[in-house]
């Protein structure tokens, strides 16, 4: 092989590996951008999803704490229970948000205490809400001869057995939560392993182009 066909292959080569350095790097770019982009996002909706959880939980807490009075306050009882209805429509949205960023790993961190929470709503919170504070007005109809706070201290044992069993499992649920939030947050590792794969891929290219030179060696006087 003559230095004329030497330098031409070189010429490939350093044109090949030009070419596959700059795509390599751009692609490195958008994956990154793209990354970055998936951190942020799941960031803000993990950062919004544990506050308004923590939320929820909160007010189930005040609700307990309320009907656990011996003579339950008909108004803190009810608004504590609309205060409940906002913050789960917030909650509602968040994990909306959750379930669109979040990772495969925190998915199904969410679904059993989402579960439990909708059956406690619609089977427990919901008609006691209805019972005690219809739409139409107060609820002494549903109870001919008592008044509504007599009827609310008959119902409320079985609303606050509900809750002490409910809200142990969201705290439990909020820890996992936080806990896979911060797993999925730590400083991506990928960026070594692709300098890491980069540095083999170059390697072997030198090594290749070391044999080619070895089988052709340039001959002198051409």
């Amino acid at each position: 092989m003559d230095s004329a066909t030497v330098a031409a292959y070189a010429a490939i080569l350093a044109a090949v590996l030009s070419a596959w350095t700059a795509h390599s790097v751009n692609k490195r770019k958008e994956s990154a951008d793209a990354k970055q982009f998936l951190r942020e996002s799941r960031q803000k909706a993990y950062a919004d999803g544990l506050h308004v959880l923590n939320d929820v939980v909160q007010a189930l807490l005040r609700l307990k704490t309320a009907l656990l009075k011996p003579q339950p306050d008909r108004e803190d009882v009810h608004s504590t229970i609309s205060d409940i209805d906002v913050k789960v429509g917030f909650a509602g949205q968040a994990m909306t948000l959750i379930y669109l960023v979040g990772s495969p790993e925190m998915l199904p961190i969410l679904d059993d205490p989402i579960n439990k929470f909708n059956e406690f709503k619609n089977d427990h919170l919901d008609p006691f809400k209805h019972r005690h504070f219809p739409p139409t007005g107060p609820g002494e109809s549903e109870y001919p001869g008592t008044g509504v706070c007599e009827a609310m201290v008959r119902d409320s044992p079985t609303l606050v057995a509900e809750l002490g069993g409910l809200i142990p499992t969201l705290e439990t649920f909020l820890r996992d939560f936080q806990q896979q939030g911060r797993r999925d947050l730590d400083p991506d590792q990928h960026p070594r392993r692709i300098r890491r794969l980069w540095g083999a891929s170059r390697s072997r290219l030198v090594r290749l182009w070391g044999r080619i030179v070895s089988r052709n060696p340039i001959r002198e006087g051409h």
